[in-house]
């Protein structure tokens, strides 16, 4: 049975069309996207038609030299047929380059070669979306449009000189991010493996070293599991902090007849104008002192130093809640999702290093306070003692 020919053809097509269109779940999306993957092969391998031209589909088949001596190029103008181009016309916005390399890596095997490149419509419904785009309220196939290309049943990958795909786009919100992919047909997802993104304002080119079907994805830069973690990380850390920072209230209201006035100053100069006040760099630079002082005054901390160590890494921790450095951290953002939840997860525990350095700040004052009342309670009593 030729799956083929012209009756079976338009039936998929029709069916095509109307999955295409909508989000039906009596579709079998699996079997509409193998078709039109396996249709490009029959098209190189079994067919001597030339061109496909459907409303979704436009295919054009050629044949090549594999001892060509330049680049092939062709131009990707939506409804319409892909067209060879040469390289010295003007470039059009959307195009192919397949390197000179693809072909004369297959002379040893033959002289020639048959090529089919389709541009394919999978509109706004469920077809080609995948697993991946489906965990995604907001991701997408770029204008829905997937550009294949394919030698037949010749496998092809792992390219030296890899070839070139370039999508046109409107320049897109900072919050979205552009990814090139291809259909890998026995997961039925998308992936990037064997592609790279060069991203541009109005253009992304794709450089691949495979051939098969290829799109731009549209995602958001955070995906929606990554997102709603870092919400309850946030969440956990945010409600944490608030209990703290109501302990340390307390705490304050409590005890505040064991600060000293100068340590009341210093305090309320730290928390309220040092933070709103102090550039980040200069609140680095304090930092970085402090840091040096209580890791290096050791004279004074003779036999007590793993102990002093462990109170200076809690007071740099609140001290640094309180200067505003770990908003510093937002700064290392782009270097991955690790450093998203770094600064997720410091930011929403403020309160708790706050408390962690009130703690600090006030158990010392309250030890030397009890360390000198006791030899002036004992001269007292020696007083006493004379009269």
């Amino acid at each position: 049975m030729d799956l083929y020919q012209t009756f079976y053809l338009t039936n998929t097509a029709k069916c095509f069309t109307k999955c295409r269109q909508s989000k039906d779940k009596s579709c079998d999306l699996g079997n509409l996207q193998r078709y039109w993957v396996d249709y490009e092969t029959h098209l190189v391998e079994e067919s001597l038609t030339e061109t496909v031209d459907l409303s979704f589909l436009k295919t054009s088949v050629k044949n090549f030299s594999t001892n060509i001596s330049e680049d092939v190029h062709f131009s990707l103008i939506p409804s319409q047929l892909p067209m060879q181009v040469t390289e010295d016309e003007h470039k059009p916005a959307d195009r192919v380059r397949l390197p000179r390399s693809l072909f004369t890596t297959l002379q040893g095997s033959r002289a020639a070669v048959r090529l089919a490149i389709s541009v394919l419509d999978i509109g706004p419904g469920h077809l080609f979306k995948g697993p991946q785009l489906g965990l995604e309220d907001s991701g997408s196939v770029l204008n829905n449009r997937l550009v294949g290309l394919s030698l037949g049943r010749m496998r092809v990958t792992g390219l030296a000189e890899p070839l070139e795909i370039t999508f046109s786009h409107q320049p897109q919100p900072p919050n979205m991010t552009l990814t090139c992919v291809f259909w890998d047909v026995a997961k039925g997802d998308w992936s990037s493996e064997g592609c790279s993104t060069e991203p541009g304002a109005k253009q992304t080119v794709c450089h691949c070293d495979h051939l098969t079907f290829f799109a731009l994805l549209l995602r958001p830069v955070l995906d929606k599991v990554t997102a709603q973690t870092l919400t309850r990380i946030s969440q956990a850390g945010c409600g944490t902090s608030m209990i703290f920072l109501a302990f340390t209230i307390i705490l304050y209201t409590a005890l505040r007849c064991w600060f000293q006035e100068e340590t009341a100053i210093s305090a309320l100069y730290v928390t309220v104008h040092g933070y709103f006040l102090l550039t980040f760099l200069f609140s680095a630079v304090v930092l970085g002192l402090v840091a040096w002082k209580i890791f290096t005054l050791s004279s004074a901390t003779a036999g007590k130093k793993e102990r002093q160590n462990w109170k200076g890494a809690l007071t740099l921790l609140g001290l640094s809640s309180l200067v505003g450095m770990t908003w510093g951290l937002a700064i290392l953002t782009p270097l991955g999702l690790s450093t998203v939840y770094i600064f997720a997860l410091f930011n929403s525990l403020q309160g708790v290093f706050i408390f962690c350095w009130f703690v600090m700040l006030y158990f010392p004052i309250q030890s030397a306070m009890s360390s000198s009342s006791g030899p002036a309670q004992a001269e007292h009593s020696h007083t006493v003692s004379h009269g």
